[in-house]
């Protein structure tokens, strides 16, 4: 069915300035209508007031004939530039943000069914207001790639019942005092919950009083998958049958599908009120604890791609795998075999400036031929005589188990020239030491210095004596270095 667009912002040319606006001009019948309705927020500026900013109520619709409220190209916290590294928080300057002051109700309700809500920042500060409330009976709602917080006091962050709503890949943070649930479904007999996929419930660190329980629901079952729960004090109540998978919390001794016992400050960059930051920490026990699950979580809620390195994490931020480095200065040509079997990404960056000759035995060996070095983006080929260096994507395995799964990287003079190769052998055996050596360290950013100077150019020295024997200096033709780093 045809989707009618509209623009809702405070800038010029937008088609409705006010999210209330936008819902007064839906049609009360989309199934007559014939068209489903989507409105594209901008962050032209903050959405604000202090009632309901958007309520969404009273329009028959169907599976064809949806409501949409989305953000505009370009105009979410999802497609922030640094969205990497600005804080997993409500922030108005990272994209479009809905803050609403109102008590005693939502800085959304919704009670129509279809509803789409995805990209979008909400907020909550008002006492016993709500960030958004969706209840009906059987309301097919889904929320995607959303920040729900709530700073105001008392109340619940949200208030979603009914059967065939779903949270997926979302924050859902309680930064207030005296807040009772994080998830409030129904509260007394009714239309239960919504299930949640890869999902943060968490209540700040500092707030005083946590909240009595992150899910309360007194009706029906819920599926909570890959979702990480932190500081409250009981995970969940009601009578609701609530199967969890794959999910984590700081809680002891908690039900079934539910890793407990978790120290909170480990998980998350910060949990308090004020610096709040829930991306996920290196080293996290959320990494690589989820179940596989790409209908619900093929992306996260920075659009990172899931999963990471082999990794399905709980919650819903996936940490991004960095790159390893491995950067050697050897002022003469060198020869890259990338060829490798892999889970963890890895970049390899290698500088020369001597004059060789250019061949490709085995079709992928790359030899740089330059008096200056030269820039290749791939392996498949090398430009002549160009200024730059080698830059390749490889990858490293994560386990370390198998001989034959990590190939032996050889660092060696071949000729009396002077020509210096480093090649990735492809499927060498490795020993038990050159193993041992490679994993302490990646988990210990070592840096390792290499200086050569003055020995004939026939001597060998190779990655395991270089590895082995960290602390020695190892001396070839000219001057340079070797760098291992972890990934972040």
């Amino acid at each position: 069915m045809p989707t009618v667009v509209k623009t809702i912002g405070s800038g010029g040319g937008r088609d409705y300035s006010t999210l209330a606006a936008w819902a007064a001009s839906l049609p009360a019948n989309l199934v007559t209508d014939g068209n489903s309705y989507e409105g594209d927020c901008y962050n032209d500026s903050e959405f604000t007031g202090s009632a309901t900013l958007l309520t969404l109520s009273g329009h028959t619709t169907d599976a064809s004939h949806t409501i949409t409220l989305t953000t505009g190209p370009g105009q979410s916290f999802r497609d922030n530039a640094n969205v990497q590294t600005n804080a997993l928080n409500y922030s108005s300057s990272n994209g479009v943000g809905i803050n609403s002051s109102v008590a005693y109700a939502g800085t959304i309700s919704i009670t129509d069914s279809n509803v789409f809500l995805s990209n979008l920042q909400i907020k909550n500060t008002g006492s016993h207001g709500r960030v958004l409330i969706s209840e009906g009976t059987s309301l097919s709602i889904v929320m995607d790639d959303c920040i729900f917080v709530k700073t105001g006091t008392s109340a619940y962050v949200v208030a979603v019942s009914g059967g065939g709503q779903k949270i997926r890949n979302s924050l859902l943070l309680a930064a207030g005092s005296g807040i009772s649930y994080i998830l409030a479904g129904s509260l007394s007999t009714g239309v239960g919950m919504p299930d949640l996929y890869f999902c943060d419930l968490v209540a700040a660190s500092d707030v005083g009083t946590p909240p009595i329980e992150a899910i309360h629901c007194v009706y029906s079952s819920s599926t909570v998958e890959n979702c990480a729960i932190f500081g409250c004090a009981a995970l969940s109540g009601g009578s609701t049958t609530i199967t969890f998978t794959s999910c984590m919390t700081d809680l002891a001794s908690p039900p079934a599908g539910v890793t407990g016992s978790k120290t909170y400050a480990k998980q998350f960059q910060n949990t308090t009120a004020a610096s709040g930051d829930f991306r996920e920490k290196a080293g996290a026990d959320l990494q690589g604890s989820g179940t596989a699950d790409g209908t619900n979580g093929a992306t996260d809620i920075a659009g990172t791609a899931r999963p990471q390195g082999g990794h399905w994490d709980i919650g819903c931020w996936e940490l991004l795998i960095s790159v390893t480095i491995v950067a050697a200065d050897a002022w003469m040509p060198i020869a890259l075999l990338p060829t490798q079997r892999v889970d963890q990404p890895v970049r390899i960056e290698l500088i020369a400036t001597q004059r060789g000759d250019l061949r490709t035995p085995l079709e992928s060996l790359t030899i740089l031929r330059s008096d200056r070095g030269l820039r290749v983006e791939d392996s498949s080929g090398v430009a002549r005589d160009t200024a730059g260096r080698i830059e390749w994507a490889a990858q490293a395995v994560t386990e370390w188990r198998a001989a034959t799964e990590w190939p032996t990287l050889l660092l060696r003079n071949l000729a009396a020239t002077g020509e210096f190769t480093a090649a990735l052998a492809w499927g060498a055996p490795i020993s038990p030491e050159w193993m041992e050596a490679i994993a302490t360290l990646l988990s210990a950013d070592a840096v390792l210095q290499v200086d050569w100077s003055g020995l004939p150019a026939s001597v060998l020295v190779s990655l395991d004596r270089l590895l082995t024997s960290p602390g020695k200096r190892r001396r070839l033709d000219t001057p340079g270095r070797l760098r291992l780093l972890k990934p972040l």
